[in-house]
């Protein structure tokens, strides 16, 4: 009878409790923060958020160096996937890369613990401007009329 009441459970994926972990907090930074967002005029802290591939990781590279240029006392952070994480692990232009998997929770649970940015840029999907949010951004630039529109 046990075996057979446990067979029955399904146990929630990887990938469901990780959106639900950024929906929820992204939700809650947003309402806590309704009406009080503006563009920083000196970002000290800003996060490119995305999960691409190879390729388009490597196309970041002159945002990065225009960040840089633009904003030289400020803290870069870049989600990356986790198996191009060593590629950023010499920190090219200052950056911090972390390495970022939406099915695994831990590697969430590790950047939800560092969050707070002035400015978050979302390159390439705009479905990861729910986990700036999450991450405590304060003002987020994605793709305009990008459908749909998250």
């Amino acid at each position: 009878m046990v075996k057979e009441r446990e067979r029955n459970i399904v146990p929630v994926p990887n990938r469901a409790r990780s959106r639900l972990a950024i929906i929820s907090r992204a939700l809650l930074h947003l309402a806590l923060t309704y009406g009080r967002r503006k563009r920083p005029a000196n970002p000290r802290r800003i996060l490119v958020a995305h999960h691409l591939l190879l390729g388009d990781t490597l196309m970041l590279t002159p945002l990065l160096a225009k960040l840089r240029e633009r904003f030289p006392d400020a803290e870069i952070v870049m989600t990356v996937p986790k198996a191009i994480e060593p590629l950023y692990r010499q920190h090219p232009y200052g950056v911090i890369a972390w390495p970022f998997d939406p099915r695994d929770p831990q590697t969430i649970g590790d950047m939800f613990r560092q969050a707070g940015f002035d400015v978050a840029i979302v390159p390439g999907d705009n479905r990861h401007s729910w986990l700036a949010a999450a991450l405590r951004s304060h003002w987020i630039v994605a793709h305009a009329a990008d459908k749909p529109a998250y």
